[in-house]
């Protein structure tokens, strides 16, 4: 089983809220978003892209520049969305990026072995079964 990349989360998710065909039909002809081997790495080249600098980044995300540089450094074990959409907003960097990113950061797209796809783990959590 291969691991799932950015569009089959974004897929999954829009499946939740019941419009997946639309959202294929939007990505069909869309290249896939690179995934970086962690998020530090993904927020420096957003970061080098943009030309913004610490204090800029600091205040378009809300965090402080101390916290700002450890998220460029130190890969972080637990992102909550919120974070997620702070850093999306900061560094121009889609959101559906971002959580797929931290998804496979912590391995949880990556099924264990003999363990239920990530797609029938949210549709379970979802209908709460």
């Amino acid at each position: 089983m291969t691991e799932p990349g950015p569009r089959d989360v974004l897929l999954d998710l829009a499946a939740l809220y019941g419009v997946r065909d639309e959202v294929a039909a939007l990505v069909r002809d869309r290249a896939e978003p690179k995934l970086y081997p962690d998020m530090p790495r993904l927020l420096r080249a957003a970061k080098r892209i943009s030309g913004l600098t610490i204090p800029e980044l600091s205040e378009r995300g809300g965090y402080s520049r101390s916290l700002v540089k450890d998220r460029l450094n130190i890969s972080p074990k637990n992102v909550g969305v919120r974070t997620l959409a702070d850093l999306s907003t900061a560094f121009s960097i889609p959101l559906g990026l971002l959580f797929a990113q931290a998804l496979k950061d912590t391995h949880l797209s990556t099924p264990a072995p003999g363990s239920e796809s990530l797609k029938i783990s949210l549709i379970r959590n979802r209908l709460k079964v």
